[in-house]
Protein backbone atom coordinates (compact mmCIF):
# COMPACT_ATOMS: atom_id res chain seq x y z
CA UNK A 1 0.00 0.00 0.00
CA UNK A 2 2.83 2.40 0.84
CA UNK A 3 4.55 1.96 -2.51
CA UNK A 4 1.29 2.67 -4.37
CA UNK A 5 0.72 5.71 -2.16
CA UNK A 6 4.23 7.02 -2.83
CA UNK A 7 3.72 6.56 -6.56
CA UNK A 8 0.38 8.41 -6.36
CA UNK A 9 2.02 11.28 -4.47
CA UNK A 10 4.87 11.35 -6.99
CA UNK A 11 2.27 11.57 -9.78
CA UNK A 12 0.63 14.48 -7.95
CA UNK A 13 4.08 16.09 -7.73
CA UNK A 14 4.45 15.78 -11.51
CA UNK A 15 1.10 17.47 -11.98
CA UNK A 16 2.23 20.09 -9.49
CA UNK A 17 5.31 20.79 -11.57
CA UNK A 18 3.11 21.23 -14.66
CA UNK A 19 0.94 23.62 -12.63
CA UNK A 20 4.02 25.69 -11.74
CA UNK A 21 5.02 25.84 -15.38
CA UNK A 22 1.55 27.15 -16.29
CA UNK A 23 1.62 29.64 -13.42
CA UNK A 24 4.83 31.17 -14.79
CA UNK A 25 3.72 31.14 -18.44
CA UNK A 26 3.33 34.77 -19.52
CA UNK A 27 1.88 33.80 -22.90
CA UNK A 28 -0.79 31.33 -22.33
CA UNK A 29 -2.80 29.45 -19.88
CA UNK A 30 -4.56 30.36 -16.68
CA UNK A 31 -3.06 28.16 -13.99
CA UNK A 32 -5.55 26.29 -11.86
CA UNK A 33 -6.13 22.80 -10.63
CA UNK A 34 -8.16 20.65 -12.95
CA UNK A 35 -11.44 19.97 -11.09
CA UNK A 36 -11.71 16.61 -12.84
CA UNK A 37 -8.29 15.66 -11.46
CA UNK A 38 -8.61 12.18 -9.91
CA UNK A 39 -5.84 12.93 -7.40
CA UNK A 40 -7.75 14.03 -4.32
CA UNK A 41 -5.38 15.84 -2.01
CA UNK A 42 -7.44 15.00 1.07
CA UNK A 43 -7.30 11.27 0.29
CA UNK A 44 -3.57 11.37 -0.36
CA UNK A 45 -2.94 13.46 2.75
CA UNK A 46 -4.94 11.10 4.95
CA UNK A 47 -3.09 8.09 3.60
CA UNK A 48 0.26 9.82 4.10
CA UNK A 49 -0.57 10.54 7.74
CA UNK A 50 -1.43 6.89 8.29
CA UNK A 51 1.24 5.17 6.24
CA UNK A 52 4.21 7.44 5.55
CA UNK A 53 7.10 8.61 7.71
CA UNK A 54 6.73 12.08 9.26
CA UNK A 55 9.48 13.36 6.96
CA UNK A 56 7.08 13.03 4.00
CA UNK A 57 4.18 14.85 5.71
CA UNK A 58 5.89 18.22 6.06
CA UNK A 59 6.95 18.76 2.42
CA UNK A 60 3.54 17.47 1.27
CA UNK A 61 1.74 20.05 3.42
CA UNK A 62 4.22 22.76 2.41
CA UNK A 63 3.66 22.10 -1.29
CA UNK A 64 -0.14 22.13 -0.94
CA UNK A 65 0.03 25.41 0.96
CA UNK A 66 2.36 26.92 -1.64
CA UNK A 67 0.10 25.73 -4.45
CA UNK A 68 -2.95 27.30 -2.76
CA UNK A 69 -1.10 30.58 -2.27
CA UNK A 70 -0.17 30.67 -5.97
CA UNK A 71 -3.76 29.98 -7.01
CA UNK A 72 -4.96 32.77 -4.72
CA UNK A 73 -2.36 35.20 -6.07
CA UNK A 74 -3.27 34.40 -9.68
CA UNK A 75 -6.99 34.88 -9.11
CA UNK A 76 -7.29 37.40 -6.27
CA UNK A 77 -3.88 39.02 -5.85
CA UNK A 78 -1.89 41.26 -8.13
CA UNK A 79 -0.17 38.93 -10.61
CA UNK A 80 1.62 40.06 -13.75
CA UNK A 81 -0.51 40.14 -16.89
CA UNK A 82 0.73 38.53 -20.07
CA UNK A 83 0.27 39.67 -23.62
CA UNK A 84 -3.24 38.26 -23.73
CA UNK A 85 -4.13 39.73 -20.35
CA UNK A 86 -3.77 36.43 -18.52
CA UNK A 87 -2.25 36.36 -15.04
CA UNK A 88 1.14 34.81 -14.38
CA UNK A 89 3.95 34.97 -11.83
CA UNK A 90 7.64 35.37 -12.51
CA UNK A 91 9.67 32.21 -12.02
CA UNK A 92 11.72 34.10 -9.40
CA UNK A 93 8.62 35.12 -7.42
CA UNK A 94 8.96 33.88 -3.81
CA UNK A 95 5.65 32.02 -4.11
CA UNK A 96 7.04 30.03 -7.02
CA UNK A 97 10.50 29.46 -5.53
CA UNK A 98 8.92 28.28 -2.24
CA UNK A 99 6.67 25.89 -4.14
CA UNK A 100 9.61 24.53 -6.15
CA UNK A 101 11.62 24.02 -2.96
CA UNK A 102 8.71 22.19 -1.30
CA UNK A 103 8.21 20.05 -4.40
CA UNK A 104 11.91 19.13 -4.51
CA UNK A 105 11.89 18.24 -0.81
CA UNK A 106 8.76 16.13 -1.28
CA UNK A 107 10.41 14.20 -4.10
CA UNK A 108 13.56 13.74 -2.03
CA UNK A 109 11.60 12.40 0.96
CA UNK A 110 9.55 10.09 -1.27
CA UNK A 111 12.76 8.59 -2.65
CA UNK A 112 14.06 8.04 0.87
CA UNK A 113 10.74 6.49 1.95
CA UNK A 114 10.78 4.17 -1.07
CA UNK A 115 14.17 2.80 -0.02
CA UNK A 116 12.46 1.29 3.04
CA UNK A 117 8.71 1.10 2.35
CA UNK A 118 8.09 -0.80 5.61
CA UNK A 119 9.20 2.20 7.68
CA UNK A 120 6.50 4.49 9.07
Amino acid sequence: MRIKLYVDVAEYAERGEAFLEKATDDIGFLARRDPSDPMHTERLGAQLRLLAPEAVHEPWAAFLKAEDMIIWELHEGSPNLGLQGRPYLDAEDPLITNAVAALNELRKQLKIALQDPDKT
